[in-house]
């Protein structure tokens, strides 16, 4: 199972997608600080789901990407969600 999961990363999988965004608009599209969606991001991080890459529209911007582990977890809730 997907025991290090918490109830409140569920919008930041919705949201970042197959392709990804930055941090800034995740912040913006949640209504909560950038300090706060970057501490609950890292978290993720951490658990191993998401991962920075370089923004390939602008290269000195970041944004989160989801992890390959990230994207089999998806794959699995939303079969499960049927």
């Amino acid at each position: 199972g997907y025991t290090d999961l918490k109830i409140n990363y569920e919008p930041f999988f919705t949201l970042v997608g197959r392709e990804g965004c930055r941090l800034t608009e995740l912040a913006d599209w949640l209504a909560i600080s950038k300090q706060s969606c970057n501490r609950t991001a890292n978290q993720i991080k951490k658990a191993g789901y998401l991962e920075v890459k370089t923004d390939p529209t602008d290269g000195r911007a970041k944004i989160l990407v989801m992890t390959a582990k990230g994207r089999e977890m998806v794959s699995i809730a939303s079969k499960v969600s049927l």
